[in-house]
């Protein structure tokens, strides 16, 4: 509709595509939405995808290599097997590794993971493991988020999560601390911890 009303196509800096799963299409209509957008604005710079690495498939890498797709990042949230299952976002490691590779070997190289704290049955030790294991990936960039358990406003929080098992605000803390002197001393490229209180504007809803 904005394109539409424009006598020649629009500049845009940057496009990102996020918010849940888009690479649960099929790749030839990522294409396809890919080629309607150029043929409707002019791109400058950036062009950025949200990956859920359990379902991304070396098919889909060629298609956002085909896209020209300059940053992805992968959700990963924890490494840790309990935690995982605790938050019902059972991941292999070997899931993330795969979709690195497929990334890397069609030229994407601007990979961020987002890891998070403040989990059920998250640890600081738990917490140091993730970050460690994506520091061994070498991604370019590292989000790390507070979980934000708010059941009044997310109802399968209050059905799925054991709020006994949730971290207070103090080990919360220590948990964010942690990961940013992990990962720091490595030399590892750009880190961002938000480390928010229980309800704070960066936390984030894990389900």
């Amino acid at each position: 509709m904005v394109a539409a009303q424009a006598p020649q196509a629009l500049p845009v800096s940057d496009v990102h595509f996020g918010g849940g799963t888009p690479t649960i299409i099929k790749p030839e209509d990522f294409l396809a939405l890919m080629d309607l957008l150029r043929r409707s604005f002019a791109f400058r710079k950036t062009i950025a995808v949200e990956i859920e690495p359990r379902t991304f498939t070396a098919e889909m890498a060629e298609a956002l290599g085909a896209a020209e797709v300059s940053h992805v990042s992968l959700g990963v949230q924890s490494f840790d097997p309990i935690v995982q299952k605790a938050t019902n976002r059972v991941q292999r490691k070997a899931q993330t590794t795969a979709a690195i590779e497929n990334l890397r070997r069609i030229g994407i190289s601007r990979i961020n993971f987002d890891l998070m704290y403040g989990l059920p049955h998250q640890t600081v030790q738990s917490c140091v493991q993730s970050a460690t294991a994506a520091v061994a990936m070498r991604r370019d960039r590292l989000a790390v988020f507070g979980y934000a358990h708010v059941p009044s406003y997310r109802k399968n929080q209050r059905i799925m999560i054991d709020e006994t098992a949730l971290p207070d605000i103090a080990a919360r803390a220590e948990q964010a601390v942690a990961v940013a002197e992990t990962y720091l001393p490595n030399g590892a490229g750009a880190v961002a911890v938000l480390a928010s209180l229980p309800l704070a504007a960066k936390s984030q809803p894990v389900l």
